[in-house]
C-alpha cells in the first residue's frame, strides 16, 4: 500500500468519524430520494466530513500517477534478475468491483475466487446499511 492508497483511507474513515459525530448531535439528517441516498448537513462537523470525504477521493484518484516505486519492466523475453537462466514471468493482477445503485450491489471480477470475497462484502454492506436506514427512518 502506497502512502497515497494509505492517506486515502485515513481520510475517508475520519470523514465518517466526522459525519458520526453530526448524526449524534442532530446535524445531519439522513434521506433517500427514489433508491439515492442523501444528506442534509449544518455545522462545523458535517462540513469538515465532506472536506476531508473529497479529499480522500481526491487522493484516491492521484495515486496512480505518483511514482513512488520505479520498477523495472520485464516481459517474457528478458531474463530474470535473481537467475538468469530462466525467463521472467510477472504476476497478473486480480481485480474485482462492487457499485451499489441504491440498495442492490452489482459485482464483479476477473476470477470466482476474487468475486465470492465481493459478494460477501456487498451482502455485509447491504445489512449493516439495511439496519441503519431502519433506524433512522
Amino acid at each position: 500500500m502506497n502512502r497515497f492508497s494509505f492517506l486515502s483511507f485515513i481520510l475517508f474513515l475520519f470523514g465518517i468519524g466526522c459525519f458520526l459525530i453530526a448524526f449524534l448531535e442532530g446535524n445531519v439528517h439522513v434521506g433517500v430520494f427514489f433508491i439515492f441516498p442523501f444528506f442534509i448537513g449544518e455545522g462545523v462537523w458535517s462540513v469538515l466530513g465532506v472536506l476531508l470525504l473529497f479529499l480522500s477521493i481526491v487522493s484516491f484518484m492521484i495515486r496512480p500517477f505518483n511514482k513512488i516505486e520505479s520498477r523495472p519492466v520485464f516481459n517474457e523475453y528478458t531474463t530474470n534478475p535473481q537467475n538468469s537462466d530462466e525467463p521472467y514471468r510477472q504476476k497478473k493482477g486480480k481485480f474485482g468491483g462492487i457499485i451499489f445503485i441504491g440498495p442492490i450491489p452489482i459485482i464483479f471480477g476477473q476470477d470466482k475466487k476474487t468475486t465470492a470475497y465481493l459478494l460477501l462484502l456487498g451482502i455485509i454492506i447491504f445489512v449493516v446499511l439495511s439496519v441503519i436506514a431502519s433506524f433512522v427512518f
